[in-house]
């Protein structure tokens, strides 16, 4: 029948690494030559943002400016929404309490009434009506006076 068999594999990796420094215009002299920077003593290397972190500053803090002219207005709006609840609640505790004193002055009157036989309103009554003539005797007597 058949034999034994035998297969491998195998993969070899190279990384190249060029450090080299190209300058693919005029050179740095203007002469269309090239520099080895890494050789070389007098070379001055500038790097320039453009202007990119100045602005991306600008921008971080006039963020934090919105989020603080947010966070103000949140705390004031929160504030004012939290007096008006309180002041509602105060003037429903008020007009509770003015109920229950109208209802319990109400309830005392009728108590009364009851336990007299109705004769405490009926002595109001009289009581009313008894100024009221007395009232009219006086004004009756001043214009009776004035006219002689």
């Amino acid at each position: 029948m058949g034999g034994k068999s035998k297969s491998s594999q195998s993969s070899t990796t190279t990384n190249n690494v060029d450090n080299r420094v190209f300058d693919f215009g005029e050179g740095i002299n203007g002469d269309a030559n090239l520099i080895d920077v890494k050789n070389s003593e007098n070379v001055t290397v500038t790097s320039t943002d453009h202007g990119a972190i100045d602005a991306a500053a600008g921008i971080a803090n006039r963020a934090l400016d919105v989020n603080l002219e947010s966070l103000t207005e949140s705390y004031e709006f929160a504030g004012d929404a939290f007096n008006r609840a309180i002041q509602t609640v105060n003037n429903s505790a008020e007009r509770e309490a003015n109920n229950s004193r109208n209802s319990l002055n109400s309830i005392t009157d009728l108590t009364k009434s009851l336990s007299t036989g109705g004769q405490t309103d009926i002595a109001k009554n009289m009581q009313n009506v008894m100024f009221a003539i007395a009232t009219a005797g006086v004004v009756i007597t001043i214009v009776l006076k004035t006219r002689n």
